[in-house]
């Protein structure tokens, strides 16, 4: 996915290797919608926000 749908510039670190935290937000995104079922939606939420904690 980063390689084909987010190949600008914007969506790397400073050292252009790495994924920003934009990439890594759209990516966790798409995830969710494809692979969580809407009902885990919420334990899902819980845990990005023990991540981002």
């Amino acid at each position: 996915m980063l390689t084909y749908e987010l190949r600008d510039y914007r969506f790397y670190a400073e050292d252009m290797l790495h994924p920003s935290q934009t990439a890594v937000d759209y990516i966790w995104i798409k995830f969710f919608e494809n692979y969580v079922d809407e009902n885990e939606f919420a334990t899902m939420q819980q845990v990005c926000d023990i991540q981002k904690a």
